[in-house]
């Protein structure tokens, strides 16, 4: 009995891990692939923008200011851009191939739900994208065509309400000062997007050298601190973000790199599937929890109800009873 059980329990530990790398090797392509497609396509609206901003913001705030917030768009589009040729870069870095193959496997799985999500608040690539698409709505209401439109919904399955329009025409016949203000405020918000964006890419990388080192992953295979091997420390930035990168698919003779697919990203055949999000099942998971959430706020709300229902009931009946009495 010994040999058959020491054999099932092998096939399963390998079939556990051959799950973990199909698992860990479909995020990663979803990661670089369409943060590789969402930089070319920043880089071509940007490439093929004409400045053509709302008229209305040209009439309220002279063409000066109109010329300094198209230049700003362009910059905040720019260091959007940053962010997913950062996100390409780590999952580059991440990609199990060859040299601490495992290693990589263990920290990508470790790191997998942190970037999503962690303590019940997002994490740091989540709260990335939700900014770029925040960003996304506001910059096309000052745009006579939409740059980017439902781009990142339809990449990356983040949706996130669309604010009322930032409107120039209620202060169209105000005073200068107070055309100037809110002229001002709208320039101010773009300029902070750029630096959020900025601030957002750099905490990336410092959070995978950082806290993403310091996570603890048991395993058999690699280190129980995998993201080690991976990244760099801080103190040796110096050495650069990703200690070993292979990029490429197959052994010896077949071994091919992954680079030339990078030509078209948006149309190659490495894009995964047709899954939306980076983290298909942990949205699945936080879509229930948030269901059971309503259904228990709803079961709350009808019990309230029907304890004051209830308590008029009650209320009235008494009411009869003393009336009664008093006859």
């Amino acid at each position: 009995m010994l040999v058959p059980r020491t054999a099932y329990m092998l096939w399963k530990m390998r079939k556990h891990f051959k799950e973990i790398t199909h698992h860990t090797k479909d995020f990663l392509m979803r990661m670089v692939f369409k943060s590789d497609c969402m930089e070319e396509t920043l880089r071509m609206l940007r490439d093929g923008d004409e400045g053509q901003l709302s008229s209305e913001f040209g009439d309220t705030c002279g063409k000066e200011s109109e010329k300094k917030l198209h230049m700003q768009i362009h910059r905040t589009n720019a260091a959007m851009q940053g962010i997913f040729a950062s996100l390409e870069e780590v999952g580059r870095c991440l990609w199990p191939h060859n040299h601490r193959s495992y290693a990589k496997i263990g920290c990508a799985e470790r790191v997998y739900r942190p970037l999503r999500e962690s303590r019940g608040r997002a994490g740091i690539v989540f709260l990335a994208l939700s900014f770029a698409v925040a960003y996304a709505h506001f910059a096309d209401d000052m745009l006579k065509q939409p740059w980017y439109g439902n781009v990142f919904e339809q990449e990356f399955g983040i949706e996130l309400p669309h604010t009322e329009k930032t409107s120039l025409a209620k202060v169209k016949n105000e005073s200068i000062e107070v055309r100037s203000m809110a002229c001002m405020q709208i320039l101010a918000t773009h300029r902070a997007f750029e630096r959020t964006f900025q601030r957002i890419n750099l905490a990336i990388k410092v959070w995978l050298q950082t806290f993403a080192r310091e996570y603890l992953f048991p395993s058999v295979r690699h280190s129980w601190w995998p993201c080690k091997k991976v990244f760099n420390s801080l103190e040796h930035s110096e050495q650069g973000f990703c200690k070993h990168e292979d990029w490429a698919v197959g052994h010896k003779d077949e071994e091919r790199s992954l680079l030339p697919q990078e030509e078209d990203p948006c149309n190659s055949e490495w894009r995964k599937g047709e899954e939306k999000s980076l983290w298909p099942e942990v949205d699945e998971e936080v879509k229930k929890r948030e269901h059971e959430h309503k259904k228990k706020e709803e079961k709350k709300a009808l019990e309230a109800m029907m304890k004051e229902h209830l308590g008029k009931v009650a209320k009235k009946e008494k009411e009869k009873k003393e009336a009664k009495g008093k006859m």
